[in-house]
């Protein structure tokens, strides 16, 4: 019984708050004609001037829908909007009607204006709403109210819109149009297609059944009526004046490749969250990038049942702070890691970015300059130390070098500046003695930064432990950090320290900043020649000091990572 009145009360309480929602400016003006012992289909049949539209939902059986205990507006046309309507084909008159209901109720207030811009008809299709009118017809009577909804009474038919992707379809000499059509393949239905048998190579034989796919429409449902959008159709010179923008910044080795992601960035970026373009300004799209718009280069526009349609002869898009943003990537949002003895961890910590950082547990060694006043010959003694460290407090260090974090960002082809935010808080750390006892030191952490660039080979790591397709093969990004200092850090480029050991891999072990300028940069400067996905490690390293083959796996190096910004340097007059 207690199930009976759930399944019962819900419905009511969603369709109560609704209304409430709907009515939003009260009862005044509504009440004036208010009948609500009547349905509407009641309150439709008593109506003369609505009287053929009262004939039509006999005919389609209608009358029954707007007699039952279901809310609904409906918008009535006049009889003389519709007199030439042909009634002998009951099929395409039940098609018609549809576009004339909606659920639930919906009144306009004092001044003409929905609580929505737009209402979902029966037909499943939005219609747009405007001040005491709806899609090209003025309501000359509203608020009619009924015990089950409300009639508005209008002068003329509802105007049916098609939505955004079938009036596309109909568009001819728009390249953004052409390419979402080139996506379009045909595919295999799984689901419906039957294994008749397999072939000479064992391989299944199906009696296919195909069926059109289109990616872009799958992440862009132009054509789903419940999602609203405004597309922005380029003419000629509008297209081509974005074209060398955003070549610049998409370059590619191969053209085709240029020219395909080109075009498909355009397309994608003048589609925009549903709005109406009426004043010059920025407009977001669902990338959050904002195109500018002025309504002057409106050649033509179109009021689609999901949203709008605009041809424009001019647009711009800026790619300084906007287009192109710096990016955050965030520790533990690795793709994938390796580290023999799996000691990678993922911490929480108050003070990291996203609440977390990730850690490998290691050991390392340095070398330390130091000076003390010796008073037994009143001499200041200058000396150098190696501790070594161990992370006490992480269980069971890796002795596996170059471990690495991997990510893989999205770059441009633009300069890029890179920071990391690396931080020791291990207190051991932070006050290593050494000798005498009264000096105490923080650890100084350095861990490097690989990296492949877009449109070269990934970077890969042997099995001996060799890193291979780094950018550049004798320089690597890196910065130096001290244990118990909070601080974001620059890279800057480092020169490797080749190894005179025969039996150690290319371990990328930092010797000393390199300051001069070449194909791909100069001090903390990469440049980045073509776009596409990139791949970066970051890396534990050995220090200087401990280079040759019993040290390489006693201190392989530590890692302590929070996040990592990409920043672009991107013309400020793109």
């Amino acid at each position: 019984m207690k199930t009976q009145l759930i399944k019962h009360f819900l419905p009511l309480v969603l369709v109560l708050v609704l209304f409430s929602a709907c009515d939003r400016w009260g009862d005044a003006s509504r009440l004036n004609n208010a009948n609500t012992g009547k349905n509407l289909n009641e309150i439709i049949g008593e109506t003369s001037e609505i009287s053929k539209f009262a004939q039509i939902l006999e005919l389609t059986g209608y009358s029954d829908l707007l007699t039952s205990d279901n809310s609904f507006t409906v918008f009535a046309p006049k009889n003389e909007a519709i007199q030439n309507l042909d009634l002998s084909n009951i099929d395409a008159l039940k098609t018609w009607v549809q576009n004339y209901i909606v659920q639930l109720t919906w009144y306009v207030d004092s001044k003409g204006l929905f609580a929505a811009d737009s209402l979902l008809l029966l037909n499943g299709k939005y219609v747009p709403l405007g001040i005491s009118s709806v899609s090209g017809s003025n309501i000359v009577k509203s608020n009619i109210q009924s015990a089950n909804g409300v009639l508005h009474i209008i002068d003329n038919i509802i105007i049916e819109r098609l939505n955004i992707y079938d009036y596309l379809l109909l568009q001819t000499g728009y390249e953004q149009i052409n390419f979402i059509k080139d996506n379009e393949k045909n595919v295999m239905d799984s689901e419906r297609s039957i294994q008749i048998g397999v072939d000479i190579n064992g391989k299944p034989v199906f009696d296919t059944i195909w069926t059109t796919s289109n990616p872009f429409i799958d992440n862009f449902p132009l054509q789903n009526e419940r999602r609203h959008f405004t597309v922005i159709l380029l003419e000629r010179s509008a297209i081509d004046n974005l074209r060398t923008k955003y070549a610049k910044y998409l370059h590619q080795d191969s053209i085709s490749e240029q020219n395909y992601e080109v075009i498909k960035q355009i397309t994608e970026d003048m589609i925009l969250k549903k709005t109406a373009i009426e004043t010059a300004g920025r407009y977001e799209n669902f990338d959050n990038v904002l195109v500018d718009i002025n309504p002057a280069d409106i050649v033509e526009s179109y009021q689609a049942s999901n949203g709008f349609v605009y041809k424009v002869s001019n647009v711009d898009v800026k790619f300084y702070h906007n287009k192109i943003k710096e990016q955050i990537i965030e520790a533990e949002d690795f793709v994938s890691n390796w580290d023999a003895a799996e000691q990678f961890v993922t911490r929480y910590r108050s003070y990291a970015s996203g609440g977390k950082d990730v850690a490998l547990k290691g050991y390392t060694n340095w070398y330390y300059e130091y000076s003390y006043y010796d008073p037994t010959g009143d001499s200041i003694i200058h000396a150098t130390r190696t501790p070594s460290i161990v992370t006490t407090t992480l269980n069971n260090p890796t002795r596996a070098y170059n471990s690495y974090l991997r990510y893989n960002p999205t770059m441009y082809s633009t300069s890029y500046e890179m920071y990391w935010l690396s931080y020791d808080d291990i207190a051991e750390h932070t006050r290593v003695a050494l000798n005498p006892d009264t000096i105490r030191v923080p650890l100084v952490l350095q861990q490097k930064m690989l990296l492949s660039l877009p449109g070269k080979p990934a970077l890969i790591r042997e099995s001996d432990g060799t890193i291979k397709n780094n950018f550049n093969s004798t320089t690597c990004f890196a910065a130096q950090d001290t244990a118990g200092i909070l601080k974001e850090r620059q890279l800057i480029r480092y020169r490797k320290l080749d190894s005179n050991t025969a039996s150690l891999p290319n371990l990328f072990v930092l010797r000393d900043p390199y300051l001069f300028a070449d194909p791909y940069g100069e001090g903390g400067t990469l440049i980045c020649a073509n776009y596409g996905q990139a791949t970066i490690f970051i890396t534990n390293t050995c220090r200087d000091g401990a280079l040759n083959a019993s040290n390489a796996s006693r201190y392989p190096g530590l890692i302590f990572l929070d996040y990592i910004r990409l920043v672009p340097l991107v013309d400020p007059n793109d």
